[in-house]
């Protein structure tokens, strides 16, 4: 998620690759290491517009998101 410290991993799954595993979206800073979401790509081809915003709201309430000045 650009402007975001918010990243995805690709897991491979068996037999299937990168691109048919699974999706770990995850915040990390200095001091955390956060799992955000995991999803399968065969059920789930990418992250909508309202889960970005579902993450965005999570990382404001949970104080990470606008980083302290």
């Amino acid at each position: 998620m650009k402007g975001l410290p918010v990243f995805k991993m690709r897991i491979p799954a068996q037999g299937r690759g990168k691109s048919g595993g699974a999706r770990i979206v995850y915040y990390h800073d200095q001091e955390r290491l956060l799992a955000l979401s995991i999803f399968l790509k065969s059920e789930k081809a990418d992250m909508s517009p309202a889960d970005r915003e579902q993450i965005l709201e999570a990382l404001q309430e949970a104080g990470l998101w606008p980083p302290p000045a």
